[in-house]
């Protein structure tokens, strides 16, 4: 990895962009090339930050809300023009029970809050020093900005709040092309993907040029992807024969503007080019790598037993969807929904919430998403090798997979996780409580109480 000796973002009012990450080394602040695969991150409130491999440091991963590199002293930060602070529009999340969400969304007791993202923003744009303070039913909660968190006046409970940008794509800010200078280059590998439709039939369609009936159509996959490259979060307009549609990349739906009908669409990731992580050119660029998982979704039983999603249950019961079908969604937008059938009754699986509903009769389940052990990664350490332990009130240090202890991972889930991102975190519960588990830490902290562990991995 190699770095500009200044930068240039000072020098020129951010190139025309409307941000700039940069990393500071010791020295100085030296900017980032191509940082609009960091931005694309960053814009999700629910990652934590993000892994990278360079060709001269190996894999990093930057902390995004420490604004760190971790195991290292490089420091991270987002600069911005004050022209830019204007114009930006920037979000709110608290964490919640089980995901983060936006405030001013309904929750599930579809109670409202009396302020929205906005209200926040313009708050913090104000006073960011100071705490700001509003009511959602007959409770009062107070955000710390310079904390960022959220306290219960009433009940003193805590929760994390996260300030998110919009995504804005570098090829919406010129100017970003990196020179001659050797700036710390972030280079993106240009993944072969597949765009389809669901059809009348509920088959999965191709988009082409033009299709096996000789409908012209005016985008093919390799079209929407580059569009959907530009913009994971935007939208894109197409025509095929006499009609014209509007392509929604973050809801996933094509919608007829005539007639207003909508259907489903996914990307698929074609394997082939699954498997480059660590390739770097002569360069010395960094490459992001991010390996397809093999995974199992399971949903909680009347017997508390975690199920898989099949196309047919062992009593025969027929299911729209299987395992892989439902990974391919998650995929497709980690933040979504999907909907499917099982015997008479519609359901639909929120990713966000981790929950299934019945749509007719409201009932609620749990479910999860396990990473399947063969591709628990080349360290030569599986998941049925690893115990992963606690340390008890008494100094004792005692197993996740102990018997007797109700919870939703075992020792093999959390080796499977960290296996996948070893300076990431990952959320389970025991009994009525849920918990964190941060992998460079080596703790676990109640989500509750704020109570830390410490935590190992023999």
């Amino acid at each position: 990895m190699e770095f500009c000796s200044q930068s240039r973002a000072l020098e020129t009012g951010l190139n025309g962009k409307a941000y700039q990450w940069q990393v500071h080394t010791g020295n100085k602040w030296l900017d980032v090339a191509h940082d609009d695969i960091i931005e694309a991150q960053y814009s999700l409130p629910g990652a934590a930050g993000i892994n990278l491999h360079t060709a001269e440091h190996g894999s990093i991963y930057l902390d995004f809300d420490e604004m760190e590199i971790v195991g290292s002293s490089f420091k991270l930060q987002r600069l911005t023009s004050p022209q830019s602070q204007r114009m930006e529009h920037y979000s709110w999340y608290f964490l919640g029970d089980h995901s983060w969400r936006e405030y001013g969304s309904q929750d599930t007791g579809n109670k409202s809050a009396s302020i929205k993202s906005s209200d926040i923003e313009c708050q913090f744009q104000v006073a960011p020093q100071v705490s700001f303070q509003f009511q959602v039913g007959r409770s009062h909660y107070a955000i710390d900005f310079r904390a960022m968190i959220q306290t219960n006046v009433q009940t003193g409970k805590k929760r994390k709040v996260r300030r998110r940008s919009q995504f804005t794509s570098a090829s919406q800010n010129v100017n970003s092309v990196p020179d001659a200078m050797g700036q710390m280059t972030i280079t993106a590998p240009l993944a072969s993907c597949t765009w389809q439709f669901k059809g009348d039939d509920d088959r999965w369609l191709d988009y082409r040029r033009q299709d096996e009936l000789g409908t012209i159509c005016s985008v093919s996959s390799q079209d929407i992807e580059q569009s959907y490259q530009q913009n994971p979060r935007g939208s894109q307009q197409f025509t095929a024969g006499l009609f014209t549609y509007t392509l929604d990349f973050s809801a996933m739906t094509q919608k007829n503007l005539l007639i207003g009908t909508q259907r489903a669409v996914r990307r698929l990731v074609n394997p082939s080019l699954s498997g480059a992580s660590g390739a770097q050119d002569a360069m010395g660029q960094m490459t992001i790598t991010a390996p397809l998982a093999s995974c199992t979704w399971q949903f909680k039983g009347d017997d508390d037993r975690w199920l898989d999603y099949r196309r047919q249950d062992e009593l025969g019961t027929i299911c729209s969807v299987s395992s892989q079908d439902i990974e391919q969604s998650y995929q497709q937008n980690p933040r979504g929904s999907q909907q499917f059938t099982a015997g008479l009754f519609t359901y639909t699986l929120d990713f966000s919430a981790m929950t299934q509903k019945n749509l007719l009769i409201g009932t609620q389940r749990a479910v999860r998403r396990l990473v399947n052990p063969s591709l628990s990664g080349a360290s030569g350490t599986t998941g049925n090798q690893t115990s992963w332990q606690f340390m008890d009130d008494d100094g004792l240090w005692k197993e996740y997979s102990q018997a007797g202890v109700r919870k939703s991972v075992s020792s093999q889930d959390i080796e499977r996780t960290y296996q996948l991102c070893p300076w990431g975190t990952m959320q389970l519960t025991t009994g009525l409580f849920q918990y964190r588990l941060d992998f460079s830490a080596m703790t676990q902290t109640n989500l509750s109480s704020w109570k830390v562990r410490q935590i190992r991995r023999l």
